[in-house]
């Protein structure tokens, strides 16, 4: 995130936004374009390296991943308890650290931050 109060060139350290951009005829992005600089870095850098668009494939494969992981996420969260719980009462397998697991030290933060196994987003008004 950037609000657009940092000051990418005072410690040197983002030369991508504070150096002049050869393939844009020596062009400083923080100097032309100041607090936008970070964005339009961000498009201007990445469409030259990426290209403008993807394909429609493609963009309908990132649709459909982005509607599914919800339900990716919590299969994986489930599985992983449920491997956690085999491994606990196995004799071959000293010890287990998995906050899921009830008996674990950090139980109680999983609780609190994930109660289902993975961080829960709620959409902003």
């Amino acid at each position: 995130m950037d609000g657009g109060t940092f000051d990418w060139s005072k410690s040197g350290h983002y030369p991508m936004l504070s150096q002049p951009r050869a393939e844009y005829d020596g062009l400083v992005l923080h100097e032309a374009f100041g607090p936008m600089a970070f964005a339009l870095g961000a498009r201007v850098l990445s469409l030259r390296d990426l290209g403008p668009a993807i394909s429609p494939f493609n963009a309908f494969m990132l649709s459909t991943g982005i509607e599914t992981l919800p339900l990716r996420m919590q299969r994986h969260c489930d599985n992983a308890l449920e491997v956690a719980k085999w491994l606990k009462q196995s004799d071959k397998v000293a010890w287990v650290g998995y906050p899921g697991l009830e008996d674990d030290a950090n139980h109680a933060l999983q609780q609190r931050y994930s109660p289902k196994g993975r961080v829960q987003f709620s959409p902003s008004a």
